[in-house]
């Protein structure tokens, strides 16, 4: 569970729920059909953006990813500190 300013993250198993401070709550669960290990539901997109970044033609997608990948490591950072500290809440700091 995360808590933020603006919302709660909530994951557990196969179920994530991401609760916005006025209380509306968004299903954001993903599950993949136990009989795809490929994933040709989404792959074939995913991969095209993949394409798209390398070849510097995409830089929409670069660059949501490269925020992604910032807000990932920072939840990690924090978390890592909360972990050392005993376990209370700590800020999660912006990475540029």
């Amino acid at each position: 569970m995360l808590y933020g300013d603006q919302a709660i993250l909530e994951i557990e198993g196969d179920r994530i729920a991401l609760t916005s401070r006025s209380g509306e709550c968004h299903d954001l669960s993903v599950s993949d059909a136990a009989d795809d290990s490929y994933h040709s539901a989404w792959f074939g997109h995913i991969a095209a953006e993949f394409e798209g970044v390398v070849r510097g033609t995409n830089t929409q997608a670069a660059t949501r990813n490269l925020t992604e990948a910032r807000n990932a490591l920072a939840m990690t950072l924090a978390a890592r500190k909360s972990h050392q500290i005993g376990g209370p809440p700590v800020a999660i700091s912006s990475i540029a």
